[in-house]
């Protein structure tokens, strides 16, 4: 494991990016650009055992994250909730920036020792852009189809119509491009040709996988079902112990993962599909059993895509 002496808390905004390093206390304002970004790395100077931490601020982290990748810099993006509970936990609750930029590096110096940094690409960042455009678009159209089914007037229903297939047409456009997005980048090929691979995985949770989970291929079994939040947590204290209970993990992979394990059910002739099969056989409920084939699921193409193989039609169930 690397051996960081320096931790760069960022904390991300619009405009602009406010630093604090640990342990020399060096504070910097830049512009949240790549310019700024460059700025911001010659200003550190020596970059050797340095590690950088930002909070997920739902895509304006992304230049950073990307910048600093591009550089060969560790940089880990923090959940949110996190920094302000070790905040708390030192007794710290005033926040601005400046103090925000503090608390990032302190959370920083405990993650590094079980987080692993942050894996992001121009093509990545695109790639999420346009699947979660299109999440929008699916979920607009749903709902479009909701007020055609009810709506009386004549009229209201033609521009339903008219707006259901402007949906239709760019939900495809928005395909197209996830292709060539993907398409474009050698490496981001080759692990969607491996994907697809698989029986079950379609487009949809490709370009999910390789824009949302980018960590693919670097995790541990556990990690990855965690990641994707089909891990069961134990829940015990004193004389009570519950069942497992699954929460937390990305929800988006988690939606395509499950529309994934029903394709799976109906393949009668699918290698997973006894799998669950069995799980149903020995009395378990069907939500038990298709979150167990979702974290197969998950695991095996995590398998896949670490050990550099295609799907194994003779896998173990």
């Amino acid at each position: 494991m690397t051996q960081f002496t320096r931790f760069v808390g960022i904390d991300v905004s619009k405009a602009y990016l406010d630093l604090h390093c640990l342990p020399d206390g060096l504070e910097l304002r830049v512009p949240n650009s790549r310019a700024g970004v460059g700025l911001l790395l010659q200003r550190i100077g020596v970059l050797e055992g340095v590690a950088f931490g930002c909070e997920a601020t739902g895509g304006y982290e992304d230049c950073l994250l990307i910048v600093l990748g591009e550089a060969g810099m560790a940089a880990y993006c923090l959940h949110p909730s996190d920094v302000r509970s070790h905040s708390r936990l030192t007794g710290r609750r005033a926040k601005t920036d400046r103090l925000d930029a503090i608390a990032i590096a302190r959370a920083l110096q405990v993650a590094v020792a079980t987080r692993k940094p942050a894996i992001r690409s121009t093509t990545m960042s695109a790639i999420k852009e346009l699947t979660t455009l299109r999440r929008r678009l699916i979920a607009g159209l749903s709902e479009l189809k909701s007020h055609e089914a009810r709506m009386g007037d004549a009229d209201a229903a033609s521009i339903i119509g008219v707006l259901m297939d402007q949906h239709i047409k760019a939900i495809k456009t928005l395909e197209a491009h996830i292709r060539s997005a993907i398409a474009r980048n050698p490496a981001q090929a080759q692990t969607a040709r491996r994907i697809a691979s698989m029986p079950g995985a379609g487009p949809v949770l490709t370009a999910e996988l390789i824009g949302s989970m980018p960590e693919l291929g670097t995790l541990s079994s556990r990690q990855a079902a965690s990641l994707t939040g089909v891990a069961p947590h134990p829940r015990q204290s004193g004389n009570s112990s519950r069942s497992g209970k699954c929460q937390g993990g990305r929800a988006g992979i988690r939606r395509v993962l499950y529309m994934a394990s029903l394709s799976v059910i109906r393949c009668a002739k699918h290698p997973l599909a006894a799998f669950y099969q069995r799980l149903r056989a020995n009395g378990k409920p069907f939500k038990l059993a298709i979150v167990a084939l979702m974290r197969k699921l998950i695991v095996t193409l995590n398998a896949m895509i670490k050990n550099q193989t295609d799907w194994q039609p003779n896998i173990q169930t």
